[in-house]
């Protein structure tokens, strides 16, 4: 069952990236993009880059990472600690 968009869902920044949650029926999934992750997508689409922070270019790709987060939960890609983890190498 594929992962639902939140609405303005609560994002925490963290030393390892973004956390935000998406659902899963009725229960929130934690997911975490990396920092990595958010500085490919952030050379990758922004000209300004070294002026734009990790939650900016959360917020500007966020319906992509959503997708590849829910992919990843699709495929049952999920760490020990039950996280949906986008990192660097699945940005494509």
């Amino acid at each position: 069952m594929a992962l639902i968009p939140i609405e303005n869902p609560p994002i925490a920044t963290t030393e390892r990236g973004i956390v935000f949650p998406m659902l899963n029926g009725d229960r929130q999934q934690p997911c975490l993009i990396t920092i990595e992750a958010l500085q490919d997508l952030r050379t990758k689409y922004h000209t300004d880059a070294l002026e734009i922070s990790e939650a900016a270019v959360f917020i500007a790709r966020r319906a992509e990472i959503e997708r590849l987060a829910s992919r990843k939960f699709d495929n049952g890609d999920v760490t020990e600690d039950g996280l949906v983890e986008v990192r660097a190498q699945d940005i494509p």
